[in-house]
């Protein structure tokens, strides 16, 4: 992120396919997390752009993520 801000980008979006969410920066360190309930309205860099997550992960199929649990002892 930091290398594109130096380079001037001023919006960036990182798309975590596994939680299905988008986080969006607009300074390097500070982010806004939008889930699938949201709508991304694109800020002053894409006036006008109405996005709702949900549409980023419509055809990207759902992960499930691996189970944390105690492992059975050995016998």
């Amino acid at each position: 992120r930091k290398e594109y801000f130096l380079a001037g980008t001023t919006l960036v979006w990182e798309v975590d396919r596994r939680r299905r969410v988008v986080v969006v920066y607009i300074e390097p360190e500070e982010g806004t997390t939008l889930t699938e309930d949201d709508t991304h309205n694109g800020g002053a860099v894409l006036p006008g752009l109405q996005l709702p997550v949900r549409r980023v992960f419509e055809r990207v199929p759902v992960v499930e993520a691996p189970r944390r649990g105690r492992k059975k002892p050995k016998a």
